[in-house]
Formats: structure tokens, sequence, C-alpha cells
């Protein structure tokens, strides 16, 4: 740690996207910056790094990034003072494609670049397990629907099939079991997003 564009593999690099997990800040603005030149879909959790990204340094970041997605607890760090809403949507003009919070049993809430108006993606009902990785799972999830051309949302939904799968084990292991059948069934239950409105 941290992880640099030196320390990827060639066979990563020829993959169509790349998920930036937590990491150290310098070293994730380089990695996008290594991404966006391969011509990558590249995704984006700042991790508790989020304390230390700025303005000037999310000005450099979101605009390499096709999807951001902080917690709850690090869009506050990002936007101290601000509600989820207004947070992401002061993001979302910044970034390439979509911003979304995570925002676990309540689901997420996602804003597309140059939008007035956030969607929220609710959470599918699962007997819970264990939470650990979930929001990594997210993000896979995310990132696999990018990598399939579906817009930002239906992507989101995606991200929301994965997580859930996620709480509904324990480890990692018992997720490779999970068929694209299973998955994509559960991707069909969900209805429309809802919008919420910016709130003053």
């Amino acid at each position: 740690h941290p992880v640099e564009p030196a320390h990827v593999p060639e066979a990563v690099w020829a993959a169509g996207g790349i998920h930036l997990a937590p990491n150290r800040p310098d070293a994730m603005l380089a990695l996008a910056r290594a991404a966006r030149a391969r011509g990558l879909i590249v995704t984006c959790d700042p991790g508790s790094h989020a304390a230390a990204m700025d303005d000037a340094y999310l000005d450099q970041l979101l605009p390499l990034v096709d999807a951001f997605l902080p917690s709850r607890r690090e869009l506050a760090m990002l936007a101290p003072g601000r509600p989820p809403e207004a947070a992401l949507l002061a993001l979302a003009g910044r970034v390439r494609g979509a911003v979304g919070v995570k925002l676990g049993g309540e689901g997420s809430l996602i804003a597309l670049r140059g939008s007035d108006r956030c969607e929220a993606i609710r959470a599918l009902t699962v007997p819970v397990v264990d939470p650990t990785g979930a929001g990594d799972a997210y993000c896979g999830g995310f990132l696999s629907g990018l990598l399939l051309g579906e817009p930002p949302l239906i992507a989101a939904r995606r991200a929301t099939v994965s997580a859930a799968f996620a709480v509904e084990t324990r480890g990692p292991l018992p997720l490779l079991a999970v068929t694209r059948a299973q998955a994509e069934a559960r991707l069909s239950t969900f209805s429309a997003p809802h919008p919420i409105r910016n709130r003053p």
C-alpha cells in the first residue's frame, strides 16, 4: 500500500474497466489517469481517504471517473453539513458519469451528471448473515453494469443485486456459486427508480 500504476499487471490494464478501491489519494489519482489514458471505464470508492479529498483534488479526480461511489459516512466527509441529495448533486456536476451514495439497508441514491435530481434505488429484502463486503460487491456490480453498456441507473440496480448476494452469506467464496441466471432474475424484480427532488 499504496497501489500505484506500476503495480498493476498488464492483464488488468487490458480489461474494459477498473474499480479503484480505497487507496492513498495521490495513488488513486495516478491510477485513474492511467486507466483513462487506456480508455478504461473507471469506478471509484474513496473509503476513509475521503477526509483528505478537498475540492482541488476532486476537481482532478472526478472528471476521470465514470462512477464515484462513497458510503454515507464518506459523503459526509466530502460535503460536511449537506444532506446526501445536495451533496450528490454538487459532485455530479464534476464527475464523468454518475455519483452514488451507498446507504446500506436503505439502498442507494444516484445522481447523473447534469441532472437536477437524485434517483432512489431501493435495497432488496434478503436475510442478512454478514454485511461485510456489501459495499465492495455493490461497486463490482456497478462496474459490471457499465461494462455491459447499461446506463448508470440500471448499473446501480445491478450493484444492489450484487450487494444483496453478499450479505446473505459469510465470506467471498459462496458468491462464486451464484449464477448469472440467478442475478438476472433478481435484477428483473426491480421497479422503476423513484425521483427525489433536491432539498434546499
